[in-house]
């Protein structure tokens, strides 16, 4: 923004109070000479680090011979995101508070998938974060036909699945902050089942954004661990091409399946 420039910030809430600053064009065009003389001179700020506002899913789930997959889900939200997680609920009572969690992890994971709280998180502390724990159930999670089972490894990525979908764009791209997602996933198939293959790492950086995915598995057991994170708070409309193919990539990489063989097939070997 530059010193003639005006801007209006829109309304937002504070613990239940709404403030608003408008016009910071005079105040934008004060030199620091003018500051001084006042008492006080203009100070930048730097930029958070990703790793300091981070939502982190550690999972341990079984996959059933129906395709269902049901365990256990501990989500630590820290930073900004935990800050945002009490400005918005900490007045509100438990149950509200419980559906708003547990609301919240249904943003992450395939429709249908039943959610339930399990801990009692607290949103009034002052902590610099907060751990919600799950009990999770995602009917029809592997896709089973014949002697195979194929199974989706973006267990989590379904809140990126529409992030730019649309081509083109008029505006600057704007997050609150930036942030980190991490996801560390234990799958235990039946015992009779066998992994077969495993999708390839994928490592994207585009400095202000960074995508990692590893995938690993002996046996009937799967390890998945991924992460996407976003090292910005303003970009300019003239980078959303590539930023939209960054997205555009992580949502394919997502949809990469671990491909199983049932019972029937590991005995006919």
């Amino acid at each position: 923004m530059s010193a003639g420039d005006s801007a209006d910030v829109k309304p937002h809430k504070l613990y239940g109070r709404t403030q608003k600053i408008t016009n910071l064009s005079y105040e934008l065009r004060k030199t620091d000479e003018e500051k001084k003389r006042e008492g006080g001179t203009w100070m930048e700020t730097n930029l958070e680090d990703s790793s300091t506002s981070e939502v982190r899913r550690v999972a341990d789930l079984d996959l059933a011979e129906d395709g269902t997959l049901e365990g256990k889900l501990a989500v630590t939200f820290s930073g900004q995101e935990v800050y945002a997680l009490r400005i918005d609920e900490m007045l509100k009572d438990v149950e509200a508070q419980r559906k708003f969690l547990e609301d919240k992890v249904k943003e992450y994971v395939a429709a249908g998938t039943e959610v339930e709280l399990t801990n009692k998180p607290d949103l009034t502390s002052a902590s610099p974060s907060l751990v919600a724990e799950f009990h999770l159930k995602a009917p029809g999670c592997a896709s089973i036909s014949g002697k195979h089972a194929v199974m989706p490894v973006g267990l989590f990525g379904s809140s990126e699945k529409h992030i730019f979908d649309r081509t083109n764009r008029t505006y600057a791209v704007y997050f609150e902050h930036p942030f980190g997602k991490t996801d560390e996933i234990n799958i235990r198939m039946p015992a009779h089942w066998q992994v077969r293959s495993l999708p390839r790492p994928k490592t994207m950086d585009m400095k202000a954004a960074r995508y990692d995915l590893a995938v690993t598995g002996t046996g009937n057991a799967v390890q998945i661990k991924r992460q996407l994170k976003i090292d910005f708070v303003l970009m300019d409309q003239k980078f959303y091409a590539p930023l939209r193919s960054f997205f555009q990539t992580v949502k394919t990489s997502d949809e990469q399946q671990v491909v199983m063989e049932t019972g029937a097939a590991v005995a006919g070997n």
